[in-house]
């Protein structure tokens, strides 16, 4: 069997890397990243070769508290770090959050209002962010994902903050721009999107 070979193989390697750590090496960010992406995206197998790093770091002499102290550093999972990776991504693998939470503000164009969510195009669901801020992360980090999401909303609720803007009643707000009523009842319509707490889901249509 080809698959069962190449996963003998692989547990092979894995043996060898394991012998050849020292105490210096064996609790690093080079080695949690090279054991977290040898597991391939497989979270029991990834858990399972953190679990034989621990013992093998015993092995050669560190307590168990200084091997788990070092994983946490490193975001606790021992998940592979892109080269590329943003720089919310802190060097030893944990989250920026003041990075993260600015970078996703200016991205997004998110503001919070009365501990609720609005982006230019009108209200933004908490899930909605939840799912967004998670498929960020997901590249980066393979645990505790929805404990960093929750923690990471939460901030962004401060980040974000904002007070109501000036109510604007001779604007209408709708899904492809605005919509201005002058003083002698006469419509402008523009296709521009400025923050506001009620826009109109529907289109505007002249000619309709």
């Amino acid at each position: 069997n080809r698959n069962g070979g190449a996963a003998r193989d692989d547990g092979r390697a894995f043996a060898e890397l394991l012998r050849e750590l020292t105490l210096e090496t064996v609790a690093c960010e080079k080695t949690f990243r090279v054991v977290g992406g040898s597991a391939g995206g497989d979270e029991l197998l990834r858990a399972r070769r953190l679990g034989r790093l621990r013992e093998r770091a015993g092995e050669l002499g560190m307590e168990a508290g200084t091997f788990d102290a070092r994983l946490r550093a490193c975001g606790g999972d021992g998940a592979a770090r892109s080269p590329d990776r943003p720089e919310w991504v802190a060097e030893g693998g944990g989250i920026d959050e003041s990075a993260f939470c600015e970078a996703y503000r200016r991205g997004h164009g998110l503001r919070c209002i009365s501990g609720a969510f609005y982006g230019p195009l009108g209200a933004v669901p908490d899930g909605k962010v939840k799912s967004e801020i998670q498929a960020e992360l997901a590249p980066y980090f393979h645990s505790r994902l929805a404990a960093r999401v929750n923690g990471l909303l939460e901030a962004l609720r401060n980040c974000c903050y904002s007070e109501p803007p000036d109510p604007e009643p001779n604007v209408i707000h709708t899904a492809n721009g605005e919509l201005d009523i002058g003083a002698q009842g006469d419509f402008t319509f523009v296709t521009a999107f400025r923050f506001c707490l009620n826009r109109v889901a529907a289109e505007y249509r002249p000619d309709a």
